[in-house]
């Protein structure tokens, strides 16, 4: 049996149409790690320097994040977006990164709903929230099965993929490029 990756029959049918799972794998992974520097980048105890030291790993890991994204649409690259087909505005890439959050946050979600240490409305509010993370998941999920339908029809009209943010390009943020301007 393979692993879960997406909700329903997604994984098989990313499969079919020759999408690379290990991508989807290495999203879902990098998602959990970006969760835990999240946790830590609001410790009102850490020091400075430590703060500054995750939210620099947080942009490393969002850069890296919308690498994967990309290269999971360019695994699709032979399922080229027709125009004059079904207008979709997002990739199978960026659907899959926020189903992959999603499914992250019905996860931890449920976690705290089960966490003894937690007062009893905290613990109901995660139950509530986890059902809405996974019917908004469900949701998407079936949106995404009528794409990858599309694709392999070809179907789909797809967006082109462009990130607005160079979270790593120097160059490209104001700050950092007028920095490597001034005189050290």
């Amino acid at each position: 049996m393979t692993e879960r990756l997406l909700p329903g029959s997604l994984n098989a049918r990313m499969a079919a149409i020759g999408a690379d799972l290990e991508l989807i794998r290495s999203l879902r992974d990098l998602h959990d790690r970006q969760w835990d520097l999240e946790d830590r980048a609001r410790s009102t105890h850490a020091a400075d320097a430590d703060i500054v030291a995750v939210k620099r790993a947080i942009d490393a890991s969002n850069g890296e994040r919308h690498r994967l994204i990309d290269a999971i649409d360019e695994s699709l690259e032979h399922h080229r977006p027709r125009a004059g087909g079904r207008l979709w505005v997002e990739t199978v890439g960026e659907l899959c990164d926020r189903l992959l959050i999603l499914e992250l946050k019905a996860r931890r979600s449920a976690q705290l709903a089960r966490d003894p240490d937690l007062p009893p409305d905290a613990r109901e509010g995660c139950v509530r929230q986890e059902l809405r993370f996974r019917a908004w998941r469900d949701h998407l999920a079936q949106g995404m099965e009528r794409l990858l339908d599309d694709l392999m029809h070809g179907l789909a009209d797809l967006p082109p993929r462009s990130e607005l943010k160079m979270y790593d390009v120097a160059v490209l943020n104001p700050v950092t490029r007028m920095e490597m301007r001034a005189p050290h």
